[in-house]
């Protein structure tokens, strides 16, 4: 499905993708209220998904009403912070 291709798409410069860092989601928690990052406290997972796009990836943040992150952040409440 495309959310989850997605999750797999290079969305940075480096060639990394949101899933090289969490394989299939591992440790992520879509549902949680707020997220800290490398000791970084993010308030919303849009603020989380792009923090890890500039920083991990080496990307340009998206805009937080984009369609890309809209689907992102649907499949990323889908994820239950399991490790795999």
């Amino acid at each position: 499905e495309f959310r989850r291709v997605l999750f797999r798409s290079t969305l940075g410069t480096n060639g990394n993708s949101c899933n090289t860092c969490h394989p299939r989601g591992s440790g992520i928690n879509g549902k949680k209220a707020s997220f800290t990052i490398m000791g970084k406290k993010q308030s919303t997972i849009e603020d989380a998904v792009n923090f890890c796009i500039k920083n991990a990836l080496q990307g340009k943040p998206l805009k937080k009403d984009s369609e890309k992150m809209k689907d992102l952040v649907s499949y990323l409440k889908t994820l239950t912070g399991k490790k795999h």
